[in-house]
C-alpha cells in the first residue's frame, strides 16, 4: 500500500494530468475532444506502472564512423553557386 518498487535502474516518469478548466469544457460530453493517445505507448506505461515491465530509455542511434564527403569528378563549386544563387 504505497509506492511500487523501482524495477530497473531508470526511474519511471509520471504522466501529467490532463485537466480542462470549467470555461474550456463543452456543453455536452460528446463534444469533448478525444485525447491523442498511442495505444501501444499507453499499454507500455500501464505495464511499467504495475511493475510488469521495467522502465527504459529510448536507444539513440549513433554512427560508428564519421560520414565521408565526396565530390564528383565534373563538379565545381563555382558552377553550383551560379545555379543556387
Amino acid at each position: 500500500a504505497g509506492v511500487p518498487k523501482r524495477l530497473g535502474r531508470v526511474k519511471r516518469k509520471e504522466d501529467p494530468w490532463r485537466v480542462l478548466l470549467s470555461d474550456e469544457l463543452p456543453s455536452s460530453l460528446r463534444a469533448l475532444p478525444a485525447p491523442p493517445t498511442d495505444l501501444l505507448a499507453e499499454r507500455y506505461r500501464n505495464a511499467t506502472k504495475r511493475n510488469l515491465v521495467e522502465a527504459r530509455l529510448p536507444v539513440r542511434k549513433r554512427r560508428k564512423y564519421e560520414r565521408k564527403v565526396y565530390t564528383k569528378k565534373g563538379f565545381k563549386e563555382e558552377d553550383w553557386q551560379n545555379i543556387v544563387g
